[in-house]
């Protein structure tokens, strides 16, 4: 599995969009198997977006299944402690050729991701 990310530490450059369009080609284009974990906690717009665009497939009565989507996950603000556990989990996909995490638009010094982030990068 290959794990892509992009971030900056300004918000509004893009990343979100950028991150929909990258999924959607490696499902759609290439046929291989994506997922999106959504770590822009509170606000979580790319998940928003996917609810939306459920929303409107069931009030135009347009027929899909689950196959259909790549799926995304909504990460909640977690402990430095939770988020390595959750990293350690996800290496573990077998089922998932790309996971595509999506973060905020900045990081604080002591944002639990920013830690994360850097013990991978001393190690």
């Amino acid at each position: 599995m290959k794990v892509i990310s992009f971030f900056t530490a300004k918000g509004g450059t893009g990343k979100t969009t950028f991150n929909v369009l990258l999924a959607s080609y490696i499902k759609y284009h290439l046929g291989k198997r994506v997922m999106v974990l959504d770590f822009d906690y509170p606000e979580h717009n790319l998940s928003y977006m996917r609810r939306r665009d459920l929303r409107y497939l069931e009030r135009e009565g347009i027929h899909y299944s689950e196959e259909d989507f790549f799926p995304v996950e909504s990460i909640d603000k977690m402990s430095a402690e939770e988020l390595e556990d959750i990293s350690k989990s996800f290496r573990d996909l077998s089922d998932v050729d790309y996971l595509i995490l999506d973060f905020p638009g900045s990081f604080a010094a002591d944002d639990p991701v920013t830690q994360l982030m850097a013990d991978d990068y001393r190690k």
